[in-house]
């Protein structure tokens, strides 16, 4: 099972945004997505290797009751 995704309101400058939805557009990936890279490649390789796989985009399809 995939963990819950949080929301986190996260306080940067507006040229940091820019900058950073600027690159994820370049990189063909969201800014969550890119925000997401940036952060492992600061963890080292065992806490890479604990964390859970990122949800998959969009909603996930209603179970059938």
């Amino acid at each position: 099972m995939v963990p819950r995704t949080e929301r986190k309101n996260l306080s940067l400058p507006s040229d940091w945004w820019a900058a950073f939805q600027a690159a994820a557009r370049r990189e063909g990936v969201t800014l969550s997505a890119w925000l997401g890279a940036a952060g492992r490649r600061r963890l080292d390789a065992a806490a890479r290797r604990s964390l859970s796989q990122p949800r998959p985009m969009g909603r996930p399809p209603k179970e059938a009751r």
